[in-house]
């Protein structure tokens, strides 16, 4: 997987070359994550980043912080959205495939497979992606 710093600058550099201006913030518990939890949260942060690639604005500013607390780690990311544009959720047909293959429910389906929780959806305006995931 590699660190997920080197997966952030990559993903920053991903929106900055689709227009939009981002902003990561990497906790020092990030360096120390199990792998799979690492793997995970990696994959969390591609699929937000995907989404914000194909609902952000032009131009816009977009947040990706991955943090921890206790045994804990955190992935919260936040976007403006289109008028009328919204990331698909449980909604979304079967077999129907984000351009990573991975989408929202399959960010659901793997962090369940590490007791972890996601919550999202609009919020002022903003499209905000919260994953929580605990480490042993």
């Amino acid at each position: 997987t590699g660190s997920l710093g080197d997966i952030a600058r990559t993903l920053a550099s991903n929106l900055e070359h689709s227009g939009l201006h981002p902003e990561f913030t990497l906790d020092d518990g990030a360096a120390r994550l199990p792998t799979t939890v690492r793997g995970t949260a990696a994959r969390v942060m591609q699929e937000a980043t995907t989404n914000m690639i194909k609902y952000a604005p032009a131009g816009s500013h977009c947040e990706m912080q991955v943090s921890t607390s206790g045994s804990c780690v955190h992935v919260h990311a936040q976007n403006p959205v289109r008028r009328g544009a919204q990331p698909a959720g449980e909604a979304e047909a079967p077999g129907a495939e984000l351009t990573s293959g991975f989408g929202l429910p399959g960010i659901r389906e793997r962090v369940a497979l590490l007791d972890g929780s996601v919550e999202y959806g609009a919020h002022d305006a903003a499209w905000c992606l919260d994953v929580r995931i605990p480490f042993a």
